[in-house]
C-alpha cells in the first residue's frame, strides 16, 4: 500500500491535510482518502480510476466543497504517480 499526504488550500475554509492510501481491489485500483475539517469532522471517501480519470466514489454522500475539489485530489494522485 502507498500512502500520501497533501495539503490543498480551499477557498474562505483554509487549508486541509488529505490522506490518501491506496489499495488493490478486484475493482482496480482505490485511494482511500481522509480529511478533517476545521471543526475536528472526519471525511472519509474514496476515488477510483473511470476513463482514464479518478474520480470521487459515491460522490452523493459528500459534502459540496469536496465535490468541487474532485480535481485537485486527482492531481495529488497523478503528481504521485509520476
Amino acid at each position: 500500500m502507498r500512502s500520501f499526504s497533501k495539503s490543498i488550500a480551499i477557498p474562505e475554509r483554509g487549508i486541509y491535510n488529505f490522506h490518501f492510501a491506496r489499495v488493490y481491489t478486484v475493482n482496480g485500483t482505490r485511494y482511500f482518502v481522509m480529511v478533517h475539517d476545521r471543526h475536528g469532522i472526519a471525511y472519509n471517501f474514496s476515488m477510483q480510476q473511470a476513463n482514464e480519470s479518478w474520480r470521487l466514489v459515491d460522490s452523493n454522500k459528500s459534502p459540496q466543497w469536496l465535490i468541487n475539489l474532485e480535481a485537485e485530489l486527482e492531481k495529488a494522485i497523478l503528481d504521485q504517480l509520476a
